[in-house]
């Protein structure tokens, strides 16, 4: 099959068009991406198994310009004709939509080809929008183009024009059921990592634990923005330093200005500076040997539809490294913590629930069990050989109905 699929935002990267499209090369397949371009990169470049092809840009043109050339809207023509150039020049078996922002593009793409189209629903979009609104400080693009109604009836047209629409947890397909999409026209495809991703470098990790030093080590992979729970996290570990006085929270990633400056603010608030440490962003392939030097895996979600109907990969990085998980017991991780036994989930908000379960795992022997039992789930089960073999056998009984 020759695929094409849109995806509103810049590549590389996007850790699951990646693996998406490695299995689908692996299969024999042929992956087309058309992506947005926003930093004026190459039109067209082969990228490991993808091939990209990327949005105009003008030369010579202020950069807002050619950030608004890109942005991924649907009444943006540039989108729509590259979409139909892109269908030109592939000649797709299958047209997919790697979000909501592009799906009805995409649709329309699809039915000019006449073939079908599948959209890859990652995200709780209309729930989403709400919270960045929220928790960021007002701008033109919020107040013009992160409208939750009008994202919610682009998602009601999108999962019923679709032919087949991928989720990644049971949690969405049930919300998406009660919107009266058939369970038939839904496949699950888990945001998880491949069997041998996890490559830790014992010396590197060893030297970082011991930059570390002594006591628990707690690490935050991932975003940092306020709707996250990163907050609750900071306002357990005083909680957590009386009883343990050693323990650090190690935050890796980064995050808007807004969002850094309030994490920093807060941890000056708290008086806790000299038990959290902040290397900032870390390259994928390091990010390993940081979680296989610390103790626990922390993902303090707050209670939120956002977190009620996808999950987040670092869920699974935490486990295939065999880190005990602590986190909050939104409905995917609290399921998948019962089932797998690879971690402790805490009440969600509870900056004291958050500290106790942190708090248990001061047990070595514990650790070592949670930890074990993660990274059994994740060599049986929760691994990319399964759901990428998933995600191509959807595509292809797509693709010939």
């Amino acid at each position: 099959m020759r695929i094409l699929c849109l995806y509103g935002s810049v590549f590389p990267w996007d850790v699951r068009l990646e693996k998406l499209a490695t299995s689908l090369a692996a299969a024999g397949h042929e992956f087309h991406l058309l992506c947005a371009n926003f930093d004026a990169r190459a039109r067209h470049e082969p990228d490991g198994a993808v091939s990209v092809h990327r949005l105009p840009t003008l030369a010579g043109a202020p950069a807002a310009l050619n950030w608004a050339l890109s942005l991924p809207v649907h009444a943006n023509p540039v989108w729509t004709l590259s979409a139909a150039q892109a269908v030109r020049r592939v000649r797709p078996d299958l047209v997919m939509a790697r979000d909501l922002h592009v799906a009805l593009i995409a649709w329309a793409a699809a039915r000019a080809a006449g073939v079908p189209m599948v959209l890859d629903l990652a995200e709780n979009w209309p729930f989403l929008l709400g919270e960045w609104k929220r928790f960021e400080k007002p701008s033109p693009q919020n107040l013009l183009f992160r409208s939750a109604w009008a994202s919610w009836l682009i998602e009601l047209a999108a999962v019923h024009a679709a032919d087949h629409v991928v989720v990644v947890v049971e949690e969405m397909l049930e919300r998406l059921r009660a919107k009266g999409v058939p369970e038939s026209r839904m496949t699950v495809v888990t945001n998880v990592p491949a069997r041998g991703q996890a490559q830790v470098d014992g010396g590197a990790a060893a030297a970082i634990g011991q930059r570390l030093g002594e006591g628990l080590k707690i690490i935050y992979a991932g975003e940092i923005s306020g709707f996250r729970g990163l907050e609750v996290a900071l306002m357990a570990m005083p909680l957590v330093i009386r009883a343990e006085p050693r323990a650090r929270l190690i935050i890796v990633g980064k995050g808007k200005a807004v969002a850094e400056e309030r994490v920093a603010r807060l941890i000056d608030q708290l008086g806790i500076g000299g038990s959290v440490v902040r290397p900032g962003w870390v390259p994928r392939t390091e990010l390993a040997n940081w979680m296989a030097a610390c103790d626990v895996g922390l993902a303090p979600f707050r209670a939120s539809k956002v977190f009620d109907t996808t999950i987040s990969n670092k869920i699974f990085d935490y486990m295939s490294v065999g880190l005990p998980v602590v986190a909050t017991a939104v409905r995917p991780v609290a399921r998948i913590l019962h089932e797998t036994g690879a971690g402790l989930a805490a009440r969600p908000g509870s900056p004291r629930a958050l500290a106790e379960a942190m708090l248990r795992l001061c047990d070595a022997d514990l650790r070592r069990d949670l930890g074990e039992r993660g990274r059994r789930a994740i060599r049986r089960r929760y691994n990319w050989e399964l759901e990428g073999a998933r995600f191509v056998r959807c595509l292809e009984r797509v693709a010939a109905g």
